[in-house]
């Protein structure tokens, strides 16, 4: 009842479509999402989880039946990327992989990436790892990223591939979110 209006029923959801149906309906405009996408959705609700429990300052956006989940920075033309692909990047074959991407685009992205590679000594040494330095010709987007090697299809290895995911994107986040702040100001 509100005010004086005559008594009317209030409903509670009890169940409503979860992210499975959506995805699957969103990426293929049917209801059949293949094995590899339906591993990936799995793969980035877990991990999703994963990061809720951790309490990070990281963000995810809502998990898609894809290779990648993006981490907003705040910044726009950059952001963080989680990846888990099929497709060995450093091989260029078939074979499971995870990366960290700091993912760049748009007008101002070849700018920011020849500044952050000016800075490649600097960063790679407070990150204490090298870094893959990505800048195709003729595209408007840049990737730095780290990778590692694995087996995506094995369940009971994600709580370290999730671990592994979650240091990499706090690094990331704490060494490049600066500097593309002090970037974008000019």
């Amino acid at each position: 009842r509100i005010g004086e209006s005559p008594v009317a029923p209030k409903f509670n959801i009890v169940c409503k479509p979860n992210n499975f149906s959506k995805a699957m309906k969103a990426i293929t405009g049917q209801n059949e999402l293949t094995n590899t996408q339906r591993l990936q959705l799995h793969f980035w609700e877990a991990f999703s989880s994963y990061m809720g429990n951790m309490n990070s300052v990281i963000r995810c956006q809502k998990p898609s039946a894809q290779n990648w989940m993006n981490h907003p920075l705040g910044i726009g033309g950059a952001k963080l990327t989680s990846i888990a692909s099929n497709w060995n990047s450093e091989t260029s074959s078939f074979g499971w992989e995870i990366r960290v991407e700091l993912y760049l685009e748009g007008d101002q992205a070849k700018s920011w990436f020849l500044k952050l590679y000016e800075q490649k000594e600097a960063i790679e040494r407070e990150l204490g790892y090298a870094l893959v330095w990505h800048n195709p010709e003729n595209t408007k987007t840049s990737r730095i990223y780290i990778r590692k090697v694995a087996e995506v299809e094995n369940e009971s290895q994600w709580a370290e591939y999730f671990a592994w995911l979650h240091e990499h994107l706090e690094q990331f986040n704490r060494v490049f979110k600066p500097r593309l702040q002090e970037a974008a100001k000019r």
